[in-house]
């Protein structure tokens, strides 16, 4: 009976750990698909500040409220995993009220350039808070973060390390 038991348990313990990895993986994917959805919506508002842009003499948009005609609809203002700004009551919001009265509550991403002249490709226009992604006046979206990442690693490869912090094969300082 003993080893019956045994097997038993391994095998609901082996099942855990299996169901354990699967919700893992569905939270991970939906993070991943989040942040391709905040991305996307990033685009979309950084190219309807181009059209702007151009419209209006090579100036940026003094607010987000000012891309109503360039941006198709409100929903692309909200990040994805905006957790406050995703319930029902908000989305009925954006649908019911025109743009002239939003506010930055009902808005997730964070509008840089105020009424600036569009001279400079790079220039940071927006924000994502929650993903730390940049939209630029070029219409490209970056990832701060990463770019922040690859900076550091290029500054670690070209800085001479003292020969005293220098390491041997097996960790050990000469």
């Amino acid at each position: 009976m003993r080893p019956r038991v045994k097997i038993l348990s391994l095998m609901a313990c082996t099942v855990l750990v299996l169901l354990g990895f699967l919700a893992w993986g569905a939270v991970s994917a939906k993070r991943r698909a989040q942040a391709m959805s905040c991305g996307s919506n990033l685009k979309s508002v950084a190219l309807g500040s181009r059209l702007y842009s151009n419209d209006h003499n090579d100036t940026l948009a003094k607010s987000l409220i000012e891309l109503s005609n360039e941006v198709v609809t409100p929903k692309v203002l909200i990040c994805p995993a905006d957790g406050e700004r995703k319930s029902a009551n908000a989305w009925k919001k954006l649908n019911a009220i025109p743009w002239s009265q939003l506010t930055t509550n009902d808005i997730t991403y964070e509008w840089m350039a105020r009424g600036e002249p569009d001279t400079n490709a790079n220039r940071i226009i927006l924000l994502c808070p929650i993903h730390g992604f940049t939209a630029r006046a070029d219409g490209s979206v970056r990832d701060q973060r990463k770019d922040r990442r690859r900076t550091q690693s290029i500054l670690r490869a070209i800085t001479p390390v003292p020969r005293s912090a220098r390491v041997c094969g097996r960790g050990i300082l000469r």
